[in-house]
């Protein structure tokens, strides 16, 4: 995984997060892309790599050029080709796949003998890496309930029944030997094919299967987390199930219970397009990676700053906004650093309980589990208390807004503006004595303890929303 996947988990997991928290029945799905040309590019790029450690040579030679979707300039692509076994091996060296991890790939697979054909390097790579990915979100504290292969998809046939729908309602049509659909007629820019001229499935087919399929679960609103380039692509699913005839609404327009059958019932489609993420360290990009070649992963992020800021600066903007990921500010163990910023407010309210023990001024039994339980008096609450009461009472309507807005970046802010105004509040105390956490009146002090609890656990709260610790020292 790269840092874009990253910061599409990070917000992924923490909507889900936030919708659960909010009352929705949330179901976290994550669609494993296994067949197709990149799983094709996959074990080519391992058997390239075996190919050229045994010392093959290579013929390289241009052939025609390719539109790069971001920037719509033509480069063009070289292809490598040499002779196995009585036969040819070729492969497109502008796409193939470059990282270290290949090699080490192809490495394993060899050590475990036999024949080496490119179904079993397809089939041992795209194991592996589907291992990798598990692995790195589950580090991540990023979980699913259902990890979808599209190659299952095809194989129980849930694709071809999708394609029997449009043909028999007339929705599709022969060009060129390939079989086009109708999108047009149901608000997409133009007719798009899903079956090539040599027979296979394009990519929007059983894109479009998957997403018949969870509408078919009972699940009345879907959320997609896409990357930017794939914009193109919501009119090809949107009009797609439009033709099979469900009733596509905004999210806010979808009743609590559904009635009808999943085709009649209004539900929602809906795409957030995650921008793009740039690294900086000492103000310059970071492009380069020492495992993938071509992009910064996942892994080494957490590496170098930790899951808590890892997932913290991959929310902490809007979706629809570019991040700028300063390795120097997520790395320092100050308040410049907004997670650490955010946390340290938890964590004093901690060392506070920890010190009122130690002197004696809070009995340990009202301290459970780090956390303060004891009884108060709320008429002792002074204005200073009701500054920050009034901040962390706002958690619940913050919540409510960014489940409307589908914006976990909204909970980073919150959070972070809580956390200020409790710093603000404990440095009343150092400038006035009247005013300390740990007040000589007991009844004073108890209601000071009793606000400090209150915007610890909404802290807590957030945090857990957002995937992070909360730690009692820092």
């Amino acid at each position: 995984l790269h840092i874009a996947h990253g910061r599409q988990a990070a917000v992924g997991d923490s909507l889900a997060n936030l919708l659960d928290f909010a009352g929705y029945q949330v179901h976290r799905d994550f669609y494993i892309n296994d067949t197709g040309n990149q799983i094709e590019m996959l074990g080519r790029s391992i058997l390239w790599r075996l190919y050229e450690k045994d010392g093959r040579s290579f013929v390289r030679e241009q052939r025609g050029f390719e539109e790069d979707d971001a920037s719509g300039e033509k480069k063009p692509l070289f292809w490598l080709s040499t002779d196995v076994d009585g036969g040819k091996f070729e492969i497109c060296e502008t796409n193939a796949y470059k990282g270290d991890y290949i090699r080490a790939l192809g490495e394993e697979l060899k050590a475990q003998g036999g024949p080496i054909t490119l179904d079993r390097a397809k089939r041992y790579g795209k194991d592996r890496l589907l291992e990798a990915i598990r692995k790195d979100l589950e580090r991540f504290r990023v979980r699913y309930d259902t990890w979808q292969s599209e190659e299952e998809l095809h194989r129980s046939g849930k694709v071809d029944d999708v394609l029997n729908k449009y043909q028999v309602q007339g929705l599709t049509f022969s060009r060129d030997g390939a079989t086009w659909a109708k999108f047009s007629e149901y608000g997409d820019t133009m007719d798009r094919p899903i079956i090539k001229s040599d027979g296979a499935y394009v990519y929007r087919l059983p894109d479009i299967a998957y997403h018949f399929d969870k509408f078919s679960r009972g699940n009345q609103i879907l959320i997609d987390l896409w990357g930017p380039d794939h914009h193109a692509h919501i009119g090809n699913v949107t009009a797609g199930l439009r033709m099979l005839n469900f009733n596509l609404v905004a999210p806010d327009e979808v009743p609590p219970a559904g009635g009808g059958t999943p085709e009649t019932a209004p539900v929602a489609f809906k795409v957030l397009l995650i921008q793009h993420c740039k690294l900086l360290q000492n103000g310059v990009e970071v492009k380069m990676s020492k495992r993938a070649a071509s992009y910064v992963t996942l892994d080494e992020l957490m590496d170098e700053v930790g899951v808590d800021a890892t997932r913290f600066f991959f929310v902490m903007r809007k979706t629809n906004s570019h991040l700028d990921f300063d390795l120097d500010v997520a790395k320092k163990k100050s308040l410049e650093n907004p997670v650490y910023y955010a946390q340290y407010a938890h964590a004093r309210i901690s060392s506070i309980y920890r010190k009122g023990v130690e002197e004696q001024k809070i009995a340990a039994a009202d301290v459970k589990d780090g956390q303060w339980t004891g009884a108060f008096d709320g008429s002792k609450l002074g204005p200073d208390e009701m500054e920050i009461l009034r901040t962390a009472r706002q958690f619940q309507r913050r919540i409510e807004i960014a489940a409307r807005d589908l914006d976990p970046a909204a909970i980073a802010d919150y959070l972070r503006e809580l956390s200020g105004a409790y710093q603000h509040y404990y440095e009343y105390g150092n400038r006035d004595a009247t005013r300390r956490v740990l007040h000589d009146d007991e009844g004073v002090r108890r209601a000071k303890l009793a606000a400090s609890a209150a915007v610890q656990q909404v802290l807590r709260n957030g945090f857990r929303l957002l995937g992070l610790s909360a730690p009692d020292q820092m």
